[in-house]
């Protein structure tokens, strides 16, 4: 599969030349999941994945961490490369979603528990809306 991701950005991801690559992708991911399927304890465990509600989750957690490598990689090298702007300026544009996460992190258990979901929600909102006020200042600052 990496080596499809690197041929795909290269020769163009439903290229000729890449359609081999996709199908020996997939041939080798089934036969390993019906090999792992049969195995005590395999490398990864596809009887995890037979609910469906728990496959949905896996899928969830894959589109997930696209979106953070999205986020954290290809936007800052977009903002520089593409549209000429500094590290900082890109640095600055992401704060409020690294700065949410962590907080997120910190917070997410702990303040349903002590205020409730309710007054969660409500603070949650009222932080998300700070934060858009921050992104309204930077577009004014840094002209984004």
């Amino acid at each position: 599969m990496a080596f499809v991701a690197s041929q795909g950005v290269q020769q163009g991801w439903l290229s000729a030349a890449v359609w081999p690559y996709w199908l020996a992708s997939a041939v080798l991911l089934a036969a390993y999941a019906v090999w792992a399927v049969r195995q005590a304890h395999p490398i990864v465990a596809v009887r995890l994945m037979l609910p469906s509600q728990q496959a949905i989750a896996m899928l969830l957690v894959a589109i997930v961490s696209i979106e953070t490598f999205a986020l954290i990689v290809v936007v800052p090298m977009y903002m520089q490369q593409f549209q000429g702007q500094s590290a900082l300026a890109a640095g600055m544009v992401l704060f409020p979603q690294g700065l949410t996460t962590g907080l997120g992190a910190l917070l997410g258990n702990a303040l349903p528990k002590r205020l409730g979901a309710r007054a969660t929600t409500v603070w949650c909102h009222l932080q998300l809306r700070s934060l858009a006020r921050y992104q309204s200042v930077l577009q004014d600052f840094f002209g984004l």
